[in-house]
């Protein structure tokens, strides 16, 4: 029998046995011995993991890419009625909706801490039950995001409120109010 003859006839099982028993260890557990089923000890070498860098500028955008739109999810503006308050703004889920007596025209003067306290309506705006469609809209923020507005004024919620309904954001500092159909601010009655 020739060389080449032994090692493939005795050489081959070997090294399949050995690639079994590395099988075996890779997806057994992960001690660092593992037995096999000859009750041969098989320790599994330690593999380091490559180091993968990270890129350092931003991707081309592509028509697979998904940009977040800047109008947010739509919200629809409607009035509510109470007796303290008569008719004033809620969104669609009963959330009473506040103006700022600091804001410019078309121009939000809420930002960073102030809007934590009283986080800007974004979103596109659908005028429901009550609501003059003529007076929705919307106006930029500094941020870019687009703020539902009603008769010019930002709208706003109050992280205060913690039901539908509740309005304790009316008055607050003397800065905050709730709105009215009429785009002004709600009058205690």
């Amino acid at each position: 029998m020739s060389m080449d003859t032994l090692i493939r006839r005795f050489a081959a099982p070997m090294l399949l046995t050995a690639i079994a028993a590395l099988s075996i260890a890779a997806c057994g557990p992960s001690d660092d011995a593992v037995e096999t089923a000859d009750d041969t000890v098989v320790t599994q070498p330690e593999v380091e993991m490559p180091t993968v860098e990270l890129a350092t500028s931003a991707p081309m955008a592509t028509d697979e890419m998904v940009v977040e739109d800047p109008m947010g999810e739509p919200v629809t503006v409607m009035t509510s009625t109470s007796d303290m308050f008569g008719d004033y703004l809620v969104d669609g889920d009963g959330n009473s909706l506040y103006m700022f007596m600091k804001d410019t025209a078309n121009m939000s003067a809420c930002t960073d801490e102030c809007a934590e306290t009283w986080p800007p309506v974004i979103g596109e705006a659908t005028a429901g039950e009550g609501v003059d469609a003529m007076l929705l809209g919307t106006i930029a923020r500094v941020d870019g995001a687009m703020q539902v507005a009603y008769n010019g004024h930002p709208l706003y919620w109050y992280a205060e409120d913690m039901a539908a309904g509740d309005t304790t954001g009316h008055g607050v500092g003397d800065m905050w109010y709730l709105v009215n159909a009429a785009g002004e601010q709600v009058e205690a009655q």
